[in-house]
Order: C-alpha cells, then sequence, then structure tokens
C-alpha cells in the first residue's frame, strides 16, 4: 500500500485544525463522555503511571482490565479528552475489537501521518503504514496509542500483528483495554502493568442512576430501590446505563422496577454472548459445561470444592476441564470475562487431611477460588432458560440438578476427608472445616433460590429440593455442634422459611412442564436466608474429644448424594451436539 494525502475515511478523523498543533487521530463516534463517576481514583492512577519516567528503554504500557462493561472505554475515553494536552507527540486512538478493525485503524493513523508529514508532497517511495506508524514513534516523543478491545481469541493474532508496530522507545506511552488480564505477560506489548477498574460504589451508582433519569431529589423509596439496583449488579456502569434505558424506554418510575426484570439490552448481554459464541466456535464445550454450573452461584467458589464435585457429573459424560486440569478452564474464563480470581477472599486451605485430594493445591499456581460476574451469571441462567432440548424438560433444571450434584458431592467429600483424618484432627482443621461449612451453606442458599416455588413440578426438581434442605440443616447442625451457631440463632433457622417449609415446593406432578422460579421483588437479606458469615464464626478452641463426637455423629447423618439418579447422559448434549458427535 502507498501512502498518498487522501482524506480520512469518516471511521477515524484527526482532530487537528492548527498547525503545529499535536495530532489527535481518533474515531469519530468517540464524543467526551457526557458524565463521569466513580472512576476518580483509577482515573488518577492512570495519570501517574502513564506519565512516571520509564524504567527502560521501552515505553510506559498500561492495561486497563475489567468484565465487559465495567468502565474500560470510559476510563480511556475520558482521559484521552482530559490529558489531550499532556502529549505534544499526538493521540492516536485505535479500535482492536478484531484483527480486522485493527490493521484498518492502524492503515488510517498512518495515512494521518502522511498527510501531516512536510515532505510526504515529495516524497515517491511507497511506505508500508506499519512502518509510517513505527518510524513516526520512533521518532518523537510524547505520544500515547491506544489500543480499545484487545480481547481474546483474536487478540493473539493481534498481538502477532503488533510486534512490527509498537517502539522501544522509552519516551512514549501505550493504552490498552481489554478483559484479558493475561496480556501483562506479552513482552510484545511491553508487558503491560494492569490496571483493574474498580467496581461503582454503590453512592456513585446510585448518584449515576439519578443523574440519568433527571432525579434531583430522589424519595426514599427510590433510595432505597436505586440501592437494590446497584448491589444487584455488582456497580457494573453499562448494567446501570441499561436500567436507565429500560426505565427511560417503558416511562416506568424507579420505585416499581422489579430487580428481577430481564434487561434485553444488546449492549449490557452481547459481550458476554460473543465470549460465549467464541468459547463455542473453538469447541472449549468443558468451559462451557463450566459456565452452565457456576451461574448458579453467588458466592466465591473455592476450586478445590469444585476438583472433588466434578467427579459427581462424570457419570452423566458432562466434563467441566480438559483432561485433568480444572484451573486452565477457569483461565479461560478468566482470559474471556466471564469470572474473576476470587483467590484473595480464600484466606483458609480447605477442609481435609494432607493425603486428600480436596486439599491439593499446585505450588505453581495460587488460584484457589472464583467468582462470575454477576451480569455473566444472569445472562447464561437466561441463555440456559431459552433453549429447551426436548419437550419433556428444560435445560435450566437439568443444569440447576447438575450444579446440586456437584455441590453435594463436594460437600461429602469434605466430610468424608474429616472422617478420615480422626485422631490427627488440629484445631486449625476445625477451623478449616468450620469456615468450609461456611462456604457450602452460601452454596446450598444460592441454589435454593433457582428451585421454582409455583406451578407443577417434576419428581426429579421435587427429590432434589428434598435432597438440598437435608443438606442445608446437615450443615447448619455441623456448624451448630462446631459451636459456630446456637441453636437459637437466627442462621439456624430463618432458612427454613424458604427450604424445610412442606409448603416451599408445589406437589410433585409427572408432568415435566416446569414453570421458572419468580424471584421477589427485593433481594433477600441474610437474615431471611441465613447466611452464615465465615469471617464471623466464633473461632473458639474446641476439645479433641468434643470432634471425635462430631467425627461420629458426621458418619451416621452423612448425606447420600448419588442415592437417586436426577439426571440422563444426555444432559451434556443440552448445547453442544459437536461435542457428542466427536466421541462417537
Amino acid at each position: 500500500m502507498r501512502l498518498t494525502k487522501v482524506s480520512l475515511a469518516d471511521t477515524l478523523t484527526t482532530r487537528s485544525s492548527t498547525p503545529g498543533e499535536p495530532l489527535f487521530v481518533v474515531p469519530t463516534d468517540l464524543h467526551p463522555n457526557a458524565t463521569f463517576y466513580g472512576k476518580r481514583a483509577d482515573f488518577d492512577r492512570l495519570h501517574s503511571t502513564l506519565t512516571s519516567p520509564s524504567d527502560g528503554i521501552r515505553p510506559r504500557a498500561v492495561l486497563i482490565c475489567g468484565p465487559p462493561g465495567s468502565g474500560k472505554t470510559y476510563l480511556a475515553r475520558q482521559y484521552i479528552w482530559t490529558h489531550r494536552a499532556s502529549y505534544p507527540g499526538g493521540i492516536f486512538w485505535v479500535n482492536a475489537g478484531s484483527l480486522q478493525s485493527l490493521t484498518s485503524g492502524l492503515d488510517k493513523v498512518a495515512l494521518a501521518l502522511a498527510n501531516t508529514r512536510s515532505d510526504h508532497a515529495g516524497s515517491k517511495e511507497e511506505t508500508l503504514p506499519l512502518q509510517t506508524v513505527h518510524d513516526h514513534l520512533c521518532a518523537r516523543a510524547g505520544w500515547l496509542l491506544v489500543f480499545d478491545g484487545l480481547d481474546p481469541p483474536d487478540n493473539d493474532r493481534a498481538i502477532d500483528y503488533l510486534n512490527g508496530v509498537l517502539p522501544a522507545n522509552r519516551e512514549g506511552s501505550i493504552l490498552y483495554t481489554s478483559v484479558d488480564d493475561s496480556l501483562t505477560s506479552k513482552r510484545q506489548l511491553h508487558c503491560p502493568e494492569i490496571l483493574r477498574v474498580s467496581p461503582l460504589p454503590v453512592e456513585e451508582a446510585c448518584r449515576l442512576l439519578f443523574t440519568k433519569l433527571g432525579i434531583r431529589k430522589p424519595l426514599e423509596m427510590q433510595v432505597r430501590k436505586a440501592t437494590l439496583i446497584a448491589m444487584r449488579y455488582e456497580g457494573l456502569p453499562l448494567a446501570i446505563h441499561a436500567v436507565c434505558n429500560y426505565l427511560s424506554r417503558t416511562a416506568k418510575p424507579i420505585e416499581r422496577f422489579r430487580i428481577d426484570t430481564r434487561l434485553a439490552d444488546s449492549m449490557l448481554t452481547g459481550p458476554f454472548f460473543r465470549a460465549l459464541d467464541k468459547l463455542y466456535s473453538e469447541r472449549q464445550f468443558w468451559v462451557l459445561n463450566l459456565v452452565n454450573i457456576l451461574c448458579f452461584f453467588d458466592a466465591p467458589m473455592k476450586v478445590a470444592f469444585l476438583h472433588v464435585g466434578a467427579r459427581a457429573v462424570e457419570r452423566y459424560d458432562i466434563r467441566i476441564c480438559d483432561s485433568e486440569d480444572l484451573r486452565a478452564s477457569f483461565k479461560t474464563m478468566i482470559r474471556y470475562g466471564l469470572v474473576q480470581d476470587a483467590s484473595s477472599n480464600d484466606t483458609l486451605e480447605s477442609s481435609g487431611s494432607g493425603e486428600s485430594s480436596h486439599t491439593e493445591q499446585s505450588d505453581e499456581d495460587t488460584l484457589s477460588a472464583i467468582k462470575m460476574y454477576g451480569v455473566a451469571r444472569f445472562v447464561c441462567r437466561d441463555r440456559l432458560r431459552a433453549t429447551e432440548y426436548d419437550s419433556h424438560e428444560d435445560q435450566y433444571h437439568a443444569w440447576l440438578l447438575a450444579t446440586f450434584e456437584v455441590l453435594s458431592a463436594s460437600y461429602e467429600g469434605m466430610r468424608a476427608a474429616f472422617s478420615k483424618a480422626g485422631e490427627a484432627s488440629t484445631e486449625s482443621s476445625i477451623a478449616r472445616y468450620t469456615k468450609d461449612c461456611g462456604d457450602y451453606l452460601l452454596h446450598v442458599q444460592s441454589l435454593a433460590k433457582h428451585f421454582p416455588r409455583k406451578g407443577s413440578v417434576s419428581t426429579a426438581i421435587s427429590e432434589g429440593f428434598d435432597r438440598l434442605k437435608r443438606m442445608n440443616k446437615s450443615i447448619l447442625d455441623d456448624l451448630t455442634r462446631l459451636g459456630a451457631t446456637q441453636p437459637g440463632d437466627a442462621s439456624s433457622h430463618t432458612f427454613s422459611v424458604d427450604i424445610e417449609s412442606d409448603q416451599s415446593l408445589p406437589t410433585p406432578s409427572r408432568s415435566q412442564n416446569e414453570s421458572h422460579s419468580q424471584a421477589s421483588d427485593d433481594l433477600p437479606s441474610d437474615a431471611e436466608w441465613g447466611i452464615v458469615n465465615p469471617s464471623s464464626l466464633r473461632g473458639e478452641h474446641h476439645h479433641p474429644s468434643r470432634w471425635n463426637e462430631i467425627r461420629d455423629w458426621a458418619k451416621q447423618t452423612a448425606v447420600r448424594t448419588m442415592e437417586t439418579p436426577l439426571l440422563t447422559r444426555r444432559t451434556q448434549w443440552l448445547h453442544y451436539p459437536e461435542q457428542n458427535e466427536e466421541r462417537r
């Protein structure tokens, strides 16, 4: 391609009308943000990092990382418009969402550079676009190059493509936005420093809601509902905007907004659907199976729990890891912005003896717990609801039962490990067991909210819910015997309102046409669900003889997790017939 003096395409514009003014090459639709809430700390850190002296010959590089809709582009856009004058060498914005958009964007940057060179009129040589960009950045200082949306799977090819563009010039800066935090280890990208965007604090999310809706003096009921919305969507800026768009479109007041409303906003759900489609196109079916299971859990899930529980669904030909490496599946999900590493919240190792597989950890891998992003959970559950694999049973409840099998088998594995430890159990192992019980209780209560409450249900659903109730009671009894809760504590009985009541599920019906759960308008409180905060569990020292009593009792009251098959071997092929054909 030969660069000549031509007008730039409509998709990119050079905002530099005065001779000598720094180049500002950005897409025409990249306007300044109308508002900027909740990102001030991230904004200040970004500027500090990009303008600090480089420690070598490479340019300063920063990766803004976070899940879809977390405000990565929002932050980058605010930065370039605010600090435009801070980069005399120019600012160049390239959409890196696909290899095609990346190459097209760099071509247009090269055209912009060629059109502003003082010697372009007399140049007779053919110059490649990448060489033009590379040479310009090598020869100048104080420039900022932005690559927005460098996401998988195209980012592998994009990185190879950029290898001939990015200069080794310590006087420049590079900014990337991506859901993939593994880019920090890419030497071709100059190993950027990571900046994880923070979710909007509840106060800032409410402020954004009220500003977008034109509410100047919110009423108490409006503040309460806005707070619930902010908590429901975990401070995700794009989700807040989607709620505002829904309320504006339907002319519904915020206080009448139902928390369980399914937002069909393509801007919100689109990135997650695209991530799932990419995983499907790469034939990573085990990761998609894992997604279908994790979308039912609200709390962080320990990797060790899933290592044991994964075996429970193998007999239904449901695989949730490639070979034996479950962490590889998690890393793939993290790359695609579906889950986050919650290892920092996992301060205690899983329970059991040192010989138990329940506690096996890799010395080279610190990933011990993960949590699926809230909007990703909603999108995946809605996706399961919307797709039926035959006229008798829907995918949503089939995968709900599979999820329970995983959790139940994991819990039994934990109890068996303690029983095997016997007299070797120590006070620290009892403390770990207590914390694990609290974690399992959170997961049980998450699953309980997804079982149907109205209409006829299948026998499998009814049996599954009965087993869930028994598991819930077993955990609460464990905590009571350990002294973590007392029989009169709220946590030992409030959950029975929903899970222990004989009326909590409709009468089982042989009809398999099951109605879906209708969530309440407001999020349940911890007290309503009997949630035990593991950090608040009593740290009392227990006499070994009491532990022997608990161990014997656990043997007698063990929940038989696999005594009644609830699934069919067809479950694995609910979504992925190609995988079935491969195995045949």
